[in-house]
């Protein structure tokens, strides 16, 4: 029996992100570490640590920074936050706090095959299924992108 940190899992977002465990239904996915995907789950402090890790992620994934379309914020961590002061570092898209969660749902939208420019439209289908779990309907969603939980 492999161990957490062997196993692999995807990012596969709904309300937050999901993660579906490697099967059949999930090949030519983009895979991430167990440890890596707590990014695309939750907020993060933007220590070095976080920086690094989406960085890694968009790498893995075949994104750009550039790509995230969440603005930028001013690191919760002490010792990066006196970094960019005194260094008078502008932060960048990936210093979003949620940079690991638009990070995952460029993943989920290039899986797919769907724009990356428009992702964060509420028509995109990426936010749509979103919708469709916030509505308990996971079933729509499932028909709509043609996989299988």
């Amino acid at each position: 029996m492999a161990t957490l940190r062997q196993s692999l899992f995807c990012a596969h977002p709904p309300n937050h992100s999901k993660l579906c465990h490697s099967s059949s239904a999930a090949r030519g996915t983009f895979w991430f570490y167990a440890e890596r995907t707590a990014l695309s789950c939750a907020s993060h402090e933007t220590a070095q640590i976080h920086l690094d890790a989406v960085r890694t992620l968009q790498e893995k994934i075949g994104i750009h920074e550039s790509d995230l379309q969440c603005g930028a914020h001013l690191p919760g961590d002490p010792e990066m936050l006196k970094k960019v002061i005194v260094e008078n570092i502008t932060p960048t898209a990936n210093f979003n706090n949620c940079s690991g969660k638009h990070t995952a749902m460029l993943a989920h939208a290039k899986m797919r095959g769907l724009p990356l420019e428009t992702y964060l439209e509420r028509d995109h289908p990426i936010q749509q299924g979103y919708f469709d779990d916030l509505r308990g309907d996971v079933r729509n969603r499932t028909q709509k992108s043609g996989t299988r939980h």
